[in-house]
């Protein structure tokens, strides 16, 4: 008819002019009218036209009368894609995860559209993930984590575990440090290499610590320490710490003079850190000592805790290897040993100062060497000491008395 003609011509020149609007407003018109019908080569057109003009008001319109036409066509996966898409463009939100979550209820044709209802699934879990991150909601964000890695909806991935452990950690109590060793349990299912990195095993063992597994921490940091560098000395004396405070409480003495042996180890390059290596040596010469019964070795670490200053370690060692040299016999070494201590810079009102010149005597008086006996006697009871040397500053003070009699009577 002329009313067709007309129609068809003056599409034609919309088309011809790239007036998108045009086309459009023509389309419906004739829609309205009843001079054409929403087959599919006029349905393209009508969309094309709107996609152009990005009006995705227009495009939801469009798909609304398909649905009056075709509704198997409008609700197929493609269609409900696209709609979803031109929805959430005009901030139509909810409207738009309607339509995605049409598309799930879908039954696939074929592995392409199986993918894509996995974008989609991906997608929307990931959205409502983000949105419990926002609002906080730790708990419902391991849960739904969990339920996903259950059903196969969500793979335990870098990006998984990282939201998963950080929502673990954010929790509060015995759930946090449950959490997180649940979250490790996971990722060692899925990746056991990266459920045992240096990092996993430092939280692991500090969540099971945490719960008073300590024999289950022990496991965690000592794996931890063989795996760490020598040059991470802040995170290897870390463990160190973790591990001295476990083997302290169960009184481990073997064990823990190894742990103070890596630290050690840690620290002897260290130049400006000497007094944290001293501290070391002393604490392994002190447990070889009295605990572990090893003489031999103690010394060994003993001489390496002496610095030649006058802290409390340093005159403790130089008098723990001091008495090892005389219960072995050796008076020369102990005598060298205590006189060259006596030279240092030990306030007089020490304890120290004390004990090493009482000892000092004593080597003196065995050796009837009268005159330097009475010299380190007299310097031992200088002053009123402390409580714990009252027995040694006594002894001292009568000893030289005795000796000053004696020259007395020798010099008559």
């Amino acid at each position: 008819s002329i009313r067709n003609y007309l129609a068809q011509d003056g599409l034609q020149k919309e088309l011809n002019q790239n007036n998108w609007k045009g086309v459009s407003r023509v389309l419906r018109e004739q829609l309205d009218s009843g001079l054409i019908e929403l087959n599919d080569e006029n349905f393209e057109l009508l969309i094309s036209a709107e996609s152009e003009q990005e009006n995705w008001a227009g495009i939801l319109s469009a798909y609304t009368l398909l649905e009056e036409e075709s509704p198997q066509k409008a609700n197929s996966l493609d269609a409900l894609l696209y709609r979803a898409q031109a929805a959430e463009k005009l901030g139509k939100i909810k409207l738009s995860r309607s339509f995605y979550r049409k598309a799930l209820e879908l039954t696939p044709r074929n592995a392409e559209e199986k993918k894509k209802q996995q974008e989609i699934q991906n997608f929307l879990s990931q959205e409502s993930l983000q949105q419990k991150i926002e609002k906080k909601k730790w708990k419902e964000i391991t849960s739904q984590i969990y339920a996903e890695l259950k059903t196969g909806k969500r793979k335990l991935d870098e990006e998984n575990f990282n939201v998963l452990l950080y929502a673990e950690k954010q929790k509060k109590g015995k759930s946090k440090w449950d959490g997180i060793l649940a979250a490790y349990a996971a990722l060692g299912r899925y990746q056991k290499k990266s459920a045992e990195t240096i990092q996993a095993l430092l939280d692991q063992g500090e969540a099971a610590e945490k719960l008073g597994g300590r024999r289950r921490a022990k496991g965690y940091y000592e794996k931890a320490l063989e795996k760490i560098p020598l040059k991470n000395v802040d995170q290897r004396l870390y463990v160190v710490n973790q591990l001295e405070s476990l083997y302290m409480r169960e009184k481990n003495y073997h064990h823990l003079a190894r742990v103070y042996e890596a630290g050690y180890e840690t620290l002897k390059n260290q130049k400006k850190r000497s007094k944290e290596l001293r501290y070391f040596a002393f604490q392994i010469g002190y447990h070889r000592l009295t605990h572990l019964k090893q003489p031999k070795q103690a010394r060994t670490w003993l001489l390496r805790a002496d610095g030649g200053g006058a802290s409390k370690s340093e005159l403790q060692a130089v008098y723990w290897i001091y008495q090892l040299d005389r219960q072995t016999g050796n008076d020369e070494a102990a005598l060298k040993r205590i006189r060259e201590a006596a030279g240092r810079k030990i306030p007089t009102s020490s304890s120290w100062y004390v004990l090493i010149h009482y000892e000092l005597g004593t080597l003196y008086h065995f050796r009837e060497n009268w005159k330097l006996a009475l010299k380190h006697y007299r310097f031992a009871s200088k002053k009123k000491p402390a409580k714990e040397v009252q027995e040694y500053y006594n002894t001292a003070k009568e000893r030289a008395r005795e000796i000053e009699d004696y020259l007395k009577s020798m010099n008559q």
